[in-house]
């Protein structure tokens, strides 16, 4: 369904909205391949993961800093290095 642009108000962009059997098939399949990817992940990722959040990515860190008796986290971009 095309919708005006709102910059401009004249050139027309279209909207695609899946309908139900879309959804339908997107959750199926979901159903079945996320079990399957679970299974191969680290338990160490955080990224993108049911039941998994950026605070307790946290949580981990901090509990593994604490066991290990370190007190500094250095962050760094590898791509400068790289560059």
């Amino acid at each position: 369904m095309p919708f005006p642009n709102p910059c401009c108000g004249q050139v027309l962009f279209a909207v695609a909205v899946p309908c139900i059997w879309d959804r339908l098939i997107q959750q199926c399949i979901k159903q079945v391949m996320e079990p399957v990817c679970e299974a191969r992940f680290s338990n160490n990722s955080y990224g993108f993961r049911p039941n998994r959040s950026v605070e307790n990515a946290i949580a981990a860190i901090y509990r593994l800093m604490q066991r290990s008796g370190l007190y500094y986290v250095v962050e760094f971009d590898i791509k400068v290095i790289t560059s």
